[in-house]
């Protein structure tokens, strides 16, 4: 284990030549192989698979090989154990899984990879979040076009009701609604208590992501359900560029 989280070959290979145990376990569930990927040791991760290493061994929180490399943005190790045929949509104990985690983590490498394989891509975690959504909230462009074009889910909801858009919206992440607009998410949706993407950019003052949806038609003068609009929102806590884009197209002030 201690050769393989530091990447030496050799000294691994010399241990599993001599018969060293390739699949023991440390008390947190890690194995060699394990290491190897969370520090993204390819030839040690290579080694260890040649010597049958248990692919889709897991921490004691459900964490696989191939999540870890993903986690961490070890491509050559992720498709070392692409290769072997890890298991693809593993799910550790939240539900996540390999492409929800590199789509976190903004790793397109990785999550070209997976998605390559054959990884679901509309496969939700135990809150009801998929990679998309994933990818969205974090403001990873490049994963989330990745994704979109893979045939994801653009309207996926949250089990509150958040859509991809409405997390980017809320995060700032112009670039990441702009992607999802363009690939047809529906800009009306409404979460809990009615609340569009248009509101929450709003209520956060997030003027570009709140242009970019005025710009795609995004009903302006929609309330949620205590009568607030998006201008209310954006009055509310003095986001003025917001306010003066809504105005700008035409939304009711009375």
């Amino acid at each position: 284990m201690i050769a393989s989280f530091h990447g030496d070959e050799p000294c691994a290979r010399a241990l599993i030549e001599a018969g060293a145990y390739v699949n023991k376990t440390a008390k947190d569930g890690r194995t060699a192989l394990i290491f190897a990927s969370l520090k993204g040791h390819e030839p040690c991760a290579r080694a260890l698979i040649e010597a049958r290493a248990k692919l889709n061994a897991t921490t004691k929180n459900g964490h696989t090989a191939l999540m870890l490399a993903s986690e961490n943005g070890h491509e050559p190790c992720a498709r070392a154990l692409i290769e072997a045929r890890a298991k693809l949509n593993a799910t550790e104990k939240d539900g996540w899984t390999a492409l929800m985690i590199a789509s976190f983590h903004g790793d397109e490498p990785c999550a070209r990879a997976l998605i390559k394989a054959g990884a679901y891509v509309n496969k939700t975690a135990k809150d009801g979040r998929t990679a998309l959504i994933f990818a969205s909230l974090k403001g990873h462009e490049p994963c989330g076009r990745a994704l979109i074009e893979a045939g994801a889910n653009i309207n996926a909801t949250t089990k509150n009701g958040h859509t991809a858009l409405m997390l980017a919206s809320e995060n700032g992440h112009e670039q990441c609604a702009r992607a999802l607009i363009e690939a047809g998410a529906n800009i009306n949706a409404t979460k809990e208590g009615g609340r569009t993407a248009l509101m929450i950019a709003s209520f956060h003052g997030h003027e570009p992501c709140a242009r970019a949806l005025i710009e795609a038609g995004a009903n302006i003068n929609a309330t949620e359900e205590g009568g607030w609009t998006a201008l209310m929102f954006a009055s509310q806590d003095g986001h003025e560029p917001c306010a003066r884009a809504l105005i700008e197209a035409g939304a009711k002030r009375d």
